[in-house]
């Protein structure tokens, strides 16, 4: 999956995460992994959550508390991921929305839990703060419509396949 998606920073050797020799990837890759993973909704909805139990209805209850917490303390955090070993550090992908635009942040290779999430949050705030999105069309638009007078359907209608937005600078901001 990570040559279809065309990351070249990215070298997976396990599925948990741990070190292992040649077994890297760089903060554009998991944030450029994040962006494919939040157009799954579920990924989202489950991420999203601060704490729950699982098997709640049986006597091995397990509660679990997400190690993410931005996504308590921060408003319109809703996922993604953590993560710590000694070679890496205490790394976070972190993802917001607000004002209909979701912004990405990376941190990698940082000393403290608090370290990282205090410098996903600066990039959060700082991305809201200078950027806004401006949606053009969205994704059930009708760009044209075509007529097909020799077809089996009398027309077809062209919309773009996703919202189609412009990021823009905020007045007043450099």
């Amino acid at each position: 999956k990570v040559q279809k998606l065309g990351l070249r920073d990215t070298n997976f050797k396990n599925c948990h995460g741990l070190d292992e020799e040649g077994h890297y990837s760089s903060a554009y890759d998991m944030a450029f992994i994040a962006k494919e993973l939040v157009k799954h909704q579920k990924i989202l909805d489950y991420s999203s959550i601060y704490e729950t139990y699982l098997r709640e209805n049986t006597d091995k209850k397990i509660w679990l508390v997400n190690t993410n917490k931005l996504v308590r303390f921060k408003a319109g955090v809703d996922g993604l991921k953590t993560g710590y070993t000694d070679g890496a550090g205490y790394c976070l992908t972190a993802t917001m929305m607000k004002d209909d635009m979701r912004v990405i942040a990376t941190v990698m290779g940082e000393p403290s839990s608090q370290i990282r999430n205090n410098e996903v949050s600066s990039m959060l705030d700082y991305a809201f703060a200078q950027v806004g999105l401006k949606k053009l069309l969205s994704k059930n638009s009708v760009v044209e419509t075509i007529n097909l007078p020799k077809s089996k359907v009398d027309e077809i209608k062209i919309v773009p396949k996703e919202d189609v937005n412009i990021l823009n600078t905020k007045t007043g901001t450099k």
